[in-house]
């Protein structure tokens, strides 16, 4: 009887054991799940924003693409320099046309939009398939109260299937170019959202369009398929 009772115990401590290692491997398959989960989460809720060498004016609102579209193409909306003591604010609205690449227009997005100017009559595409991928700004950064503040004054954008190039729309020639900003290689961008300076008067200087936020959207596995790209993460150069 005691080595029967010995041997019931051996085996119900082994049992144990069994079970804590499968408790065990249950418990980092669902550690791995959530973290993969948490890193879904995080590259698709990715958002850049401009360095902010200016900082005048308040956010509008996020706008978006239809679910699947991308940006395809951008308008900007620009006052014209006008030289001498004439307050100028040059770059005041930017609009990123949404569409199904090799398809049509879905939507126009602005978000926030400077009542200055007008929007340049040229409407630049992305080549071929391509979808906008990031962005880089002209910015002249705050002189002081006695010069004549423009804040951002032009866009370039980046496209997909152009990683060493850019298309640069018609804005003005003040400041520098910023460094880009890039969505991770499995992204594209589908929502924008702008900060504005309203109009302040005429005693007082404006300087409209400040700074932009897109936010980057993951490629469906079809299109990871059809454009031969592999998940990895860029960052923000």
């Amino acid at each position: 009887m005691l080595c029967e009772s010995h041997s019931s115990k051996r085996l119900k401590i082994e049992h144990l054991i069994i079970n804590f290692n499968v408790l065990q491997k249950v418990m980092k398959i669902l550690l791995y799940t959530i973290l993969l989960c948490y890193l879904r989460e995080s590259w698709a809720a990715q958002v850049l924003l401009s360095p902010q060498l200016t900082n005048w004016g308040t956010w509008g609102e996020f706008e978006y693409c239809p679910e699947g579209s991308k940006v395809i193409a951008a308008q900007i909306k620009v006052e014209l320099w006008s030289g001498g003591l004439i307050d100028d604010t040059c770059l005041n609205g930017i609009k990123l046309i949404c569409g199904q690449v090799g398809g049509g227009v879905t939507r126009n997005i602005t978000s926030k939009v400077g009542q200055f100017g007008s929007y340049k009559p040229t409407v630049h595409s992305c080549n071929g398939n391509g979808f906008m991928t990031g962005f880089m700004l002209r910015v002249e950064e705050e002189g002081g109260a006695i010069i004549d503040e423009t804040a951002t004054n032009n866009l370039r954008i980046l496209c997909s299937g152009s990683p060493n190039g850019f298309i640069e729309l018609e804005g003005e020639r003040w400041g520098e170019w910023t460094n880009p900003r890039i969505c991770d290689s499995h992204e594209y961008i589908c929502g924008l959202q702008t900060q504005v300076q309203d109009g302040q008067g005429i005693t007082v200087d404006d300087t409209s369009l400040n700074n932009i936020r897109v936010q980057c959207c993951d490629l469906s596995q079809e299109d990871l398929l059809f454009y031969g790209i592999k998940k990895e993460q860029n960052g923000v150069i």
